[in-house]
Protein backbone atom coordinates (compact mmCIF):
# COMPACT_ATOMS: atom_id res chain seq x y z
CA UNK A 1 0.00 0.00 0.00
CA UNK A 2 1.37 3.31 -1.38
CA UNK A 3 1.77 6.15 1.11
CA UNK A 4 -0.15 9.19 1.26
CA UNK A 5 1.25 12.33 0.21
CA UNK A 6 0.72 15.76 1.60
CA UNK A 7 -0.83 16.65 -1.65
CA UNK A 8 -3.35 13.72 -1.16
CA UNK A 9 -3.77 14.30 2.40
CA UNK A 10 -4.92 17.77 1.34
CA UNK A 11 -7.31 16.74 -1.96
CA UNK A 12 -8.63 14.16 0.96
CA UNK A 13 -10.00 16.97 3.36
CA UNK A 14 -11.14 18.99 0.46
CA UNK A 15 -13.32 16.71 -1.01
CA UNK A 16 -15.06 15.98 2.62
CA UNK A 17 -15.50 19.37 3.24
CA UNK A 18 -17.52 20.07 0.29
CA UNK A 19 -19.28 16.61 0.59
CA UNK A 20 -20.07 17.34 4.50
CA UNK A 21 -20.92 21.03 3.53
CA UNK A 22 -23.75 19.26 0.97
CA UNK A 23 -25.01 17.09 3.90
CA UNK A 24 -24.96 20.05 6.65
CA UNK A 25 -26.41 22.64 4.55
CA UNK A 26 -29.90 21.83 4.20
CA UNK A 27 -30.38 21.32 8.01
CA UNK A 28 -28.54 25.16 8.86
CA UNK A 29 -25.94 23.90 10.99
CA UNK A 30 -23.34 25.84 8.94
CA UNK A 31 -21.78 28.17 10.42
CA UNK A 32 -23.29 31.54 9.75
CA UNK A 33 -20.63 33.72 7.10
CA UNK A 34 -21.32 36.78 9.65
CA UNK A 35 -18.99 37.48 12.13
CA UNK A 36 -20.08 36.92 15.34
CA UNK A 37 -21.56 40.83 16.99
CA UNK A 38 -18.07 43.02 18.54
CA UNK A 39 -17.80 43.90 22.40
CA UNK A 40 -18.78 47.87 21.92
CA UNK A 41 -22.09 46.62 19.86
CA UNK A 42 -23.43 44.61 22.39
CA UNK A 43 -22.33 46.87 25.68
CA UNK A 44 -24.06 49.70 22.88
CA UNK A 45 -27.03 47.57 22.54
CA UNK A 46 -27.24 46.48 26.09
CA UNK A 47 -27.01 50.47 26.99
CA UNK A 48 -29.73 51.58 24.77
CA UNK A 49 -32.18 48.51 26.16
CA UNK A 50 -31.08 49.93 29.93
CA UNK A 51 -32.17 54.01 29.07
CA UNK A 52 -35.60 52.48 27.68
CA UNK A 53 -36.03 50.49 31.14
CA UNK A 54 -35.06 53.04 33.34
CA UNK A 55 -37.53 55.48 30.99
CA UNK A 56 -40.69 53.26 31.74
CA UNK A 57 -40.08 52.46 35.11
CA UNK A 58 -40.32 55.84 35.52
CA UNK A 59 -43.40 56.47 33.29
CA UNK A 60 -44.76 53.75 35.55
CA UNK A 61 -44.03 55.45 39.05
CA UNK A 62 -44.92 58.81 37.77
CA UNK A 63 -48.60 57.00 36.93
CA UNK A 64 -48.63 55.34 40.31
CA UNK A 65 -48.29 58.72 42.27
CA UNK A 66 -50.57 60.46 40.08
CA UNK A 67 -52.95 57.69 40.74
CA UNK A 68 -52.27 57.90 44.74
CA UNK A 69 -52.39 61.59 44.72
CA UNK A 70 -55.83 61.28 42.71
CA UNK A 71 -57.59 59.56 44.42
CA UNK A 72 -56.37 60.60 47.98
CA UNK A 73 -57.85 63.85 46.92
CA UNK A 74 -61.26 62.22 45.36
CA UNK A 75 -61.66 60.87 48.92
CA UNK A 76 -60.96 64.23 50.88
CA UNK A 77 -63.18 66.07 48.36
CA UNK A 78 -65.92 63.62 48.84
CA UNK A 79 -65.56 63.80 52.91
CA UNK A 80 -65.69 67.86 52.54
CA UNK A 81 -67.35 69.08 49.40
CA UNK A 82 -66.04 72.91 48.69
CA UNK A 83 -62.91 73.01 51.11
CA UNK A 84 -60.49 74.64 49.21
CA UNK A 85 -57.63 72.87 51.33
CA UNK A 86 -58.98 69.30 49.79
CA UNK A 87 -59.46 70.61 46.07
CA UNK A 88 -58.19 67.35 43.81
CA UNK A 89 -54.33 68.04 42.13
CA UNK A 90 -54.72 69.80 39.27
CA UNK A 91 -57.38 71.92 40.09
CA UNK A 92 -56.73 75.88 38.63
CA UNK A 93 -58.11 77.52 42.09
CA UNK A 94 -56.16 77.43 45.26
CA UNK A 95 -56.04 73.60 45.59
CA UNK A 96 -52.47 72.67 46.36
CA UNK A 97 -52.61 73.51 49.88
CA UNK A 98 -54.73 75.24 52.69
CA UNK A 99 -53.38 78.51 51.42
CA UNK A 100 -56.85 79.79 50.82
CA UNK A 101 -57.72 78.94 53.97
CA UNK A 102 -55.24 81.68 55.57
CA UNK A 103 -55.98 84.15 53.03
CA UNK A 104 -58.50 86.21 55.32
CA UNK A 105 -57.11 85.31 58.33
CA UNK A 106 -54.63 87.62 60.32
CA UNK A 107 -51.64 85.68 59.82
CA UNK A 108 -50.34 83.85 63.25
CA UNK A 109 -52.58 85.69 66.28
CA UNK A 110 -50.34 85.42 69.33
CA UNK A 111 -52.97 86.25 71.62
CA UNK A 112 -54.82 83.66 71.12
CA UNK A 113 -51.96 81.55 72.44
CA UNK A 114 -51.87 84.17 75.31
CA UNK A 115 -55.34 83.49 76.32
CA UNK A 116 -54.91 79.69 76.70
CA UNK A 117 -52.03 80.93 79.10
CA UNK A 118 -48.97 79.69 76.67
CA UNK A 119 -45.48 81.53 78.15
CA UNK A 120 -44.33 83.76 75.65
CA UNK A 121 -41.08 81.77 74.92
CA UNK A 122 -43.73 78.92 73.50
CA UNK A 123 -45.34 81.22 71.51
CA UNK A 124 -42.88 82.44 70.05
CA UNK A 125 -41.33 79.14 69.40
CA UNK A 126 -44.86 78.53 67.32
CA UNK A 127 -44.71 81.61 65.38
CA UNK A 128 -41.01 80.59 64.29
CA UNK A 129 -42.40 77.17 63.29
CA UNK A 130 -45.71 78.44 61.49
CA UNK A 131 -43.44 80.98 59.60
CA UNK A 132 -41.07 78.46 58.27
CA UNK A 133 -44.31 76.39 57.50
CA UNK A 134 -45.56 78.86 54.94
CA UNK A 135 -42.14 80.01 53.99
CA UNK A 136 -42.15 76.08 52.46
CA UNK A 137 -45.54 76.62 51.25
CA UNK A 138 -44.84 79.69 49.42
CA UNK A 139 -41.55 77.69 47.43
CA UNK A 140 -44.24 74.72 47.12
CA UNK A 141 -46.56 76.82 45.40
CA UNK A 142 -44.08 78.70 43.15
CA UNK A 143 -42.04 75.56 41.82
CA UNK A 144 -46.06 74.24 40.98
CA UNK A 145 -46.95 77.48 39.17
CA UNK A 146 -43.93 77.18 37.59
CA UNK A 147 -43.98 73.97 36.42
CA UNK A 148 -45.92 72.57 33.45
CA UNK A 149 -46.42 69.11 35.18
CA UNK A 150 -49.78 69.23 37.27
CA UNK A 151 -49.51 65.94 38.28
CA UNK A 152 -49.91 65.70 42.15
CA UNK A 153 -46.08 65.54 43.08
CA UNK A 154 -46.99 69.15 44.43
CA UNK A 155 -50.23 68.02 46.51
CA UNK A 156 -48.26 65.40 47.73
CA UNK A 157 -45.15 67.26 49.03
CA UNK A 158 -47.34 69.26 50.54
CA UNK A 159 -49.27 66.83 52.66
CA UNK A 160 -45.97 65.51 53.51
CA UNK A 161 -44.68 69.09 54.71
CA UNK A 162 -47.39 69.53 57.01
CA UNK A 163 -46.92 65.73 58.48
CA UNK A 164 -43.49 66.90 59.21
CA UNK A 165 -44.42 70.03 60.92
CA UNK A 166 -47.06 67.54 63.56
CA UNK A 167 -44.65 65.04 63.74
CA UNK A 168 -41.78 68.03 64.52
CA UNK A 169 -44.26 69.57 66.88
CA UNK A 170 -45.76 67.10 68.54
CA UNK A 171 -50.11 66.98 68.83
CA UNK A 172 -50.56 69.94 71.35
CA UNK A 173 -48.43 71.90 70.03
CA UNK A 174 -49.25 71.42 66.30
CA UNK A 175 -52.99 71.81 67.13
CA UNK A 176 -52.03 74.99 68.79
CA UNK A 177 -50.16 76.61 65.94
CA UNK A 178 -52.88 75.89 63.56
CA UNK A 179 -55.61 77.32 65.86
CA UNK A 180 -53.43 80.61 65.93
CA UNK A 181 -52.90 80.88 62.20
CA UNK A 182 -56.75 80.70 62.14
CA UNK A 183 -56.23 77.56 59.99
CA UNK A 184 -58.99 74.25 60.07
CA UNK A 185 -57.71 72.23 62.33
CA UNK A 186 -61.00 70.60 63.65
CA UNK A 187 -63.25 67.71 62.02
CA UNK A 188 -66.75 68.18 62.93
CA UNK A 189 -69.76 66.30 62.16
CA UNK A 190 -72.17 68.08 60.02
CA UNK A 191 -74.66 65.06 59.53
CA UNK A 192 -74.77 61.63 60.06
CA UNK A 193 -76.68 58.87 57.26
CA UNK A 194 -79.67 57.15 58.88
CA UNK A 195 -78.98 53.43 59.10
CA UNK A 196 -75.16 54.11 58.91
CA UNK A 197 -72.31 52.20 60.88
CA UNK A 198 -71.92 56.04 62.30
CA UNK A 199 -75.68 56.29 63.79
CA UNK A 200 -75.51 52.93 65.09
CA UNK A 201 -72.06 53.48 67.29
CA UNK A 202 -73.94 57.33 68.38
CA UNK A 203 -72.39 59.86 66.33
CA UNK A 204 -74.61 62.71 66.18
CA UNK A 205 -74.52 66.51 64.77
CA UNK A 206 -71.80 68.84 65.85
CA UNK A 207 -69.33 65.62 67.13
CA UNK A 208 -65.98 66.74 66.70
CA UNK A 209 -63.61 63.87 65.74
CA UNK A 210 -60.48 63.93 67.47
CA UNK A 211 -59.25 60.22 67.55
CA UNK A 212 -59.58 57.42 64.98
CA UNK A 213 -58.13 54.30 66.57
CA UNK A 214 -54.68 56.12 67.79
CA UNK A 215 -53.99 58.58 65.37
CA UNK A 216 -55.31 62.05 65.98
CA UNK A 217 -58.01 63.77 63.36
CA UNK A 218 -57.29 67.45 62.21
CA UNK A 219 -58.67 66.78 58.79
CA UNK A 220 -61.32 65.42 56.91
CA UNK A 221 -58.77 63.36 54.61
CA UNK A 222 -57.14 62.13 58.02
CA UNK A 223 -60.64 60.27 58.51
CA UNK A 224 -61.23 58.52 55.10
CA UNK A 225 -57.41 57.58 55.47
CA UNK A 226 -57.74 56.15 58.81
CA UNK A 227 -61.33 54.61 57.79
CA UNK A 228 -59.71 52.53 54.75
CA UNK A 229 -56.06 52.00 56.34
CA UNK A 230 -57.50 49.83 59.25
CA UNK A 231 -58.30 46.24 59.13
CA UNK A 232 -61.81 45.00 57.91
CA UNK A 233 -64.18 43.05 60.57
CA UNK A 234 -62.63 44.99 63.20
CA UNK A 235 -64.05 47.84 66.30
CA UNK A 236 -62.05 50.87 66.01
CA UNK A 237 -62.42 53.29 69.06
CA UNK A 238 -63.06 56.98 67.89
CA UNK A 239 -63.17 60.00 70.28
CA UNK A 240 -65.17 62.51 69.62
CA UNK A 241 -65.57 65.92 72.13
CA UNK A 242 -69.24 66.61 72.84
CA UNK A 243 -70.93 69.56 74.65
CA UNK A 244 -67.13 69.75 76.20
CA UNK A 245 -66.95 66.32 76.77
CA UNK A 246 -64.56 63.44 75.40
CA UNK A 247 -66.44 60.63 74.21
CA UNK A 248 -65.61 57.10 73.12
CA UNK A 249 -67.63 54.80 70.84
CA UNK A 250 -66.66 51.77 68.67
CA UNK A 251 -67.59 51.34 65.26
CA UNK A 252 -66.96 48.73 62.55
CA UNK A 253 -63.94 49.50 59.94
CA UNK A 254 -64.92 51.07 57.61
CA UNK A 255 -66.70 53.59 55.65
CA UNK A 256 -68.89 55.80 59.44
CA UNK A 257 -71.67 56.85 56.77
CA UNK A 258 -71.08 60.92 58.05
CA UNK A 259 -70.88 64.63 56.85
CA UNK A 260 -67.85 66.14 57.35
CA UNK A 261 -67.11 69.95 57.66
CA UNK A 262 -63.72 71.44 58.62
CA UNK A 263 -63.70 74.36 61.43
CA UNK A 264 -61.22 76.13 63.19
CA UNK A 265 -61.36 75.13 67.49
CA UNK A 266 -59.36 76.17 70.40
CA UNK A 267 -56.68 73.39 70.90
CA UNK A 268 -57.87 70.11 72.71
Amino acid sequence: MRPVTAAGLALICLVAGVFLGRILAPTGMVPPDDPAPSIPALQAELSTAREARDALQARVEGLELRLEALAVAGEARDESPGDPALEPPGHDGPAVSEAAAHADAAGFDEARLQALGLHPSEVERLRRAWEELELQRLYIENDRARSDKHDGRHWMRMRALENQTLEDLGESDYDALLYAAGSQNRVRVKGVFPESPAEAAGFVEGDEILVYGDMPIYRAHDVKAQTTSCELDTSVAVTVLRDGRERRMWTPCGPLGLQLEMVNAPPR
